[in-house]
């Protein structure tokens, strides 16, 4: 046999073999991509829990048990933890329309400052007992199958002081 080439049929079936294969690559490919996106929004949303925990537990640290575990204007609430550093007043509150966490600074005699500390939370709540107060943060983003998830942080804190 004398040939000096390929059949249309020989072609036909090598294109079909490649682009099966080419097609499974993308799968993979587009399916990686996904899960990557997926963990990359859900860390960016914990990071961001977890930046605002580590402020208040500082902030609480150089607090005094009395004024964590007192009745308002110092509380420990759903919403807001508020407390003192020495003279200085130190307020958190959450504003869920916004999802972001609030830090008001009020020293005596001076004009409170507020900043944002938190951003993209679903949910925060304060206990204080005994000197140790319990954070929880709640924050969603959407899982690998687009639905949302609810990832929470949760820390205790001693407070030190007396």
């Amino acid at each position: 046999m004398n040939r000096r080439g390929f059949t249309l049929v020989e072609l036909m079936i090598v294109s079909v073999l490649i682009g099966l294969a080419a097609a499974g690559i993308l799968v993979m490919t587009t399916s990686g991509q996904a899960a990557w996106l997926t963990t990359d929004a859900q860390l960016e949303t914990m990071t961001a829990a977890q930046r605002a925990l580590d402020r208040m537990s500082e902030d609480l640290r150089a607090a005094s048990v009395a004024s964590v575990n007192a009745t308002p204007p110092n509380q420990c609430a759903a919403n807001a933890l508020s407390f003192l550093q020495g003279t200085t007043r130190i307020t958190y509150g959450f504003v869920a329309g916004t999802g972001t966490l609030t830090r008001t600074v009020t020293p005596v005699g001076i004009l409170p400052t507020t900043q944002t500390v938190g951003s993209g939370l679903t949910g925060f709540t304060a206990a204080c007992a005994g000197g140790i107060a319990t954070l929880n943060f709640t924050a969603q983003s959407r899982g690998s199958n687009g639905r949302l998830v609810n990832q929470t942080v949760t820390s205790q804190v001693w407070v030190k002081n007396p």
